[in-house]
């Protein structure tokens, strides 16, 4: 295993939580997809959600509610294969070349190391899904 998957191995193992007894496969698939991302030239993007997100969980503490006085942060996290051709910004989402490969909205006050782990899972789905499309 290379360095660099190594690291991300030790990362994902740490930040992205799993099932007992599968958490090492997760860390394990969640590094190969954001290095198989990188070497696709993909770009991960978070950009501000147009719809705040809610909790709907029925703790009496969570300042999550509707209606709460707590304001927080709600993002888009995007994985792309940016339009190099046609645009100057190789990460302009408005721009229609621009393919937008995965995304998951409603992310309420993510870390960067949550963010880190969602544009891994993202680049897994698009990668099983570049797979499922070229063995058909």
């Amino acid at each position: 295993m290379n360095t660099d998957l190594q690291n991300a191995y030790t990362f994902f193992k740490q930040h992205a939580g799993g099932i007992v007894g599968e958490s090492a496969q997760v860390a394990l698939m969640l590094a190969k997809a954001e290095q198989w991302a990188e070497d696709h030239g993909l770009v991960s993007l978070t950009e501000q959600d147009t719809e705040q997100a809610y909790c709907y969980c029925d703790s009496d503490t969570c300042k999550y509610h509707e209606g709460s006085d707590h304001t927080w942060e709600t993002v888009v996290a995007f994985l792309v294969k940016p339009c190099e051709q046609y645009s100057e910004d190789a990460c302009d989402l408005s721009c229609r070349h621009t393919d937008v490969l995965a995304s998951l909205g409603g992310i309420m006050e993510p870390t960067s190391d949550y963010l880190r782990t969602i544009h891994a899972e993202l680049a897994l789905e698009a990668m099983e899904s570049t797979k499922q499309r070229t063995n058909k």
